[in-house]
């Protein structure tokens, strides 16, 4: 099956709480959990169904033996540090980069029953499936915008990252607008 861009109609591809510690004046550093929203985010590479819903891509037959089908309830613990790009005022942009760890249940198609038709190539009569917990490490590189309220105490703004991992993981998008406090 072809791998094809797909994108969500949300304001925002994933939910995280993070929690943030300065370093230095100019560095940051963040540690936050991170679950997709329904379908899963905006890949650039790989399948649908990273979701909190059973998604699953079309069997091809006998080849799609141990393969991954579907992909889901996905969450993201993640670390690293942020770096503030240009500040003017209330507004401010700034540069992030964490490692990423992906954990979820990955469906891989153990067996699949086909017979064959003289007007079709195959038809499939029954397919069984495993699911496997799937671990994978990668990283997370984005950029944010923030503007301050209330003496820099509240900061609203927007967000967008790629997501990417080792192994066979989808490439994701992810963009999002955001609201914080500073105790």
């Amino acid at each position: 099956m072809p791998n094809f861009p797909t994108w969500s109609k949300s304001f925002m591809s994933v939910f995280h709480v993070s929690i943030n510690r300065k370093l230095t004046e100019k560095l940051s550093f963040h540690l936050r959990y991170a679950i997709p929203d329904i379908m899963g985010g905006n890949f650039l590479s790989g399948d649908r169904g990273m979701g909190r819903t059973l998604v699953t891509k079309g069997v091809n037959g006998k080849d799609d033996e141990g393969k991954i089908y579907d992909r889901s309830w996905y969450h993201y613990f993640e670390g690293g540090v942020q770096l503030p790009l240009y500040r003017y005022k209330k507004h401010s942009f700034s540069a992030n980069q964490f490692i990423s760890i992906a954990r979820g249940k990955d469906t891989y198609l153990t067996k699949v029953v086909t017979i064959e038709r003289p007007d079709d190539p195959f038809h499939i009569v029954s397919s069984e499936s495993e699911i496997r917990r799937g671990t994978y490490f990668g990283g997370v590189t984005g950029v944010r915008y923030d503007y301050s309220l209330w003496k820099s105490r509240i900061i609203l703004g927007a967000n967008l990252s790629i997501r990417y991992y080792l192994e066979d993981f989808p490439v994701q998008v992810n963009y999002g607008i955001h609201s914080a406090y500073n105790f």
